[in-house]
């Protein structure tokens, strides 16, 4: 891998770890695309999907790691509610980083595609801004809470995200929580149970070592100061934010699937 295109890796890098910090999206949702079309257009040869799941995996838990030592200390998140659910999405990341192996690249872009599916349609049907409280009682029913992440969890491990972009929607349409809470939180839940994503994919050899270093290292310096932004940022642009950035991704991710696999 030549100089250029590990600054490449690096910028795009950059960019995936900065919104996840900022949104609480753990990065995958703009890294996926990113780093699966992008090198191609400059020159570079291009990751299989089976190499991006397994890149944005050590991306995602370095981000979601230090976006978290910044959201944390207001003691933002809901530590009942990362507890239940990132023990659950743990072992479900697992089992879907894991059992990725054995699905074709266009089922993992199907997976990928329905996910951000789902993702936009909670985030335009979630409540508005509610008052902001992150020790607001939520976990009244741990097992359907934990059955709920068990299954982002699988899917996500499938596409080696942590879940976040998935996660912050959920937060909000179902448990109703207010944004800026949702984003810590679900960085709490993502720095738990992306190890799950990228154990799995570690055993079943999904990993590029050098690249996805350099993704780590971008994401270690970039997402502090996604977070940084977003602690200053209006709960209600945030919320914008978010959606236009997963609706972006949807558009994109759909387009691009059924031009390649059905037109």
């Amino acid at each position: 891998m030549d100089v250029s295109f590990m600054v490449l890796i690096f910028l795009l890098g950059a960019i995936g770890s900065f919104l996840s910090g900022m949104l609480g999206i753990g990065g995958a949702i703009v890294q996926y695309p990113v780093l699966l079309y992008l090198p191609p257009l400059f020159g570079f040869p291009a990751f299989s999907a089976h190499d991006v799941t397994g890149m944005v995996a050590v991306q995602v838990f370095f981000t979601s790691m230090a976006g978290l030592v910044v959201h944390g200390k207001g003691g933002s998140f809901n530590q009942s509610l990362a507890v239940y659910m990132g023990t659950a999405v743990l072992a479900g990341s697992f089992l879907g980083g894991y059992g990725s192996k054995w699905l074709s690249e266009t089922w993992i872009h199907f997976i990928y595609a329905i996910l951000a599916t789902l993702a936009v349609w909670m985030m335009f049907h979630s409540e508005k801004e509610t008052k902001e409280t992150a020790a607001r009682p939520i976990v009244s029913h741990p097992a359907t809470v934990m059955g709920i992440a068990l299954v982002v969890g699988v899917f996500s491990g499938i596409i080696g995200s942590s879940g976040s972009f998935i996660l912050v929607p959920v937060l909000l349409f179902v448990f109703k929580i207010p944004t800026r809470t949702a984003i810590a939180t679900s960085l709490a839940i993502a720095f738990v149970s992306s190890a799950g994503s990228v154990a799995a994919k570690l055993v079943s050899d999904q990993i590029l070592l050098l690249p996805s270093m350099i993704l780590a290292i971008s994401g270690l310096i970039a997402s502090p100061a996604g977070a940084m932004v977003s602690k200053k940022t209006n709960p209600r642009t945030l919320r914008v934010g978010l959606t236009l950035v997963i609706a972006i991704t949807f558009l994109k991710i759909w387009y691009d699937y059924l031009a390649i696999y059905i037109g």
